[in-house]
């Protein structure tokens, strides 16, 4: 008689303990830097892609433009909570109307993707604007003798890179110690580099200290 003796071995017993099957999902954006070059008339478009390269169902969290000037760009179709299959793609739309001159935000975008973790995107686009320098500002008159006149000039100048439209300059009923004068019409249209002077004059008529104000309404931005 034989007794075959069988023993399982330590290999044989782990076989299928150590291995996994679990499938993952993989974050794939892209671009993940958008120019929108120089604003003309018009708001500029971009597309941004969200996609899924992995094996698992992707869940993409909501997402917001952020920064200084988050609100120059609007992404469409709002960005609520994704569910991507395995190679399924969702799109959106980014346009840009700035708010200012230099424009820069960026969307974090974050997922169930352990490995890849958070992708940021980052926005950049740009405005010819007007900008409306005033110098002197403010205007000191010095010290004038009670009903003697001094004089001086403000300049007015478009130091941006679009056309300036000053709209109107009032003093709001201010001190009649004060006036001005402006040989230009309004409105006026200055372009860039260009400029107009705003004589000032000050005929106080007692020994007191006196305050002015000018409002220069433009379509510069504030």
């Amino acid at each position: 008689m034989f007794l075959l003796l069988l023993s399982c071995s330590e290999h044989g017993l782990q076989n299928k303990q150590g291995t996994s099957s679990g499938a993952s999902p993989r974050l794939s954006v892209s671009p993940q830097a958008i120019d929108f070059g120089v604003y003309t008339d018009e708001p500029v478009v971009q597309e941004l892609d969200i996609r899924n390269d992995g094996d698992g169902i992707l869940h993409v969290q909501p997402f917001m433009v952020q920064g200084e000037e988050a609100n120059s760009f609007t992404v469409l179709p709002s960005p609520n909570t994704i569910e991507l299959q395995k190679d399924e793609q969702q799109s959106f739309s980014l346009s840009f109307v700035p708010m200012a001159s230099e424009n820069n935000a960026w969307i974090d975008i974050s997922s169930n993707d352990t490995q890849t973790g958070n992708i940021r995107v980052s926005l950049t686009g740009r405005a010819l604007l007007p900008a409306l320098q005033v110098v002197p500002n403010p205007l000191d008159m010095g010290d004038v003798p009670v009903e003697c006149t001094a004089e001086q000039t403000l300049i007015l100048s478009n130091t941006g890179e679009a056309p300036l439209s000053l709209y109107s300059i009032s003093d709001g009923g201010g001190q009649a110690a004060f006036s001005y004068s402006l040989e230009s019409t309004l409105p006026t249209e200055l372009q860039p580099s260009e400029f107009l002077t705003l004589p000032v004059s000050f005929t106080p008529t007692a020994l007191e200290e006196y305050a002015y104000e000018l409002q220069v309404v433009s379509n510069a931005p504030s």
